[in-house]
């Protein structure tokens, strides 16, 4: 039961990294795009007007911007991948562990059965003896009224 409930939630955070990498490489390309645009238009004042520093600063810090953002949700998927796989792994140790339980519960059924089926033959052998006691009593008893 709590098997398939880690395992539920193992596939469930999967998913979510899974969405936020989708996520990730959406807003990258749109960085890209966004740096290639102020790129381009910095050009483009480049070729004909003075104040270019002004462009090349503001590039330069969405530029920084962007790489800053990109490397945080980098560091975010790295994140939720590594505690995924911590989660896999006690989801795994746990497995193990009932798979010990199950095995070790399987031996003790089959020494219940084994004892069980002594007991069983025992009580048939101690009602062999009780019938045969009763017919010891018997002789004795006609034995005694015949003498």
């Amino acid at each position: 039961m709590q098997i398939v409930a880690a395992e539920e939630r193992s596939d469930q955070l999967k998913e979510i990294v899974e969405d936020q990498k989708g996520n990730f490489r959406h807003i990258s390309k749109e960085a890209i795009q966004v740096i290639n645009t102020v790129t381009d238009f910095r050009f483009k004042i480049n070729k004909g007007e003075e104040g270019t520093d002004v462009c090349k600063g503001v590039t330069d810090y969405l530029h920084e911007k962007y790489k800053e953002e990109f490397q945080e949700k980098d560091r975010v998927i790295q994140e939720k991948d590594s505690m995924l796989q911590e989660k896999d792994s006690v989801i795994h140790k746990k497995d193990s562990m009932l798979q010990e339980k199950d095995s070790m519960l399987q031996k003790k059924d089959s020494m219940i059965q084994e004892k069980d089926s002594m007991i069983q033959e025992r009580d048939s052998v101690i009602r062999e003896k009780d019938k045969e006691i009763e017919l010891l009593k018997k002789q004795l008893q006609s034995l005694q009224a015949a003498v």
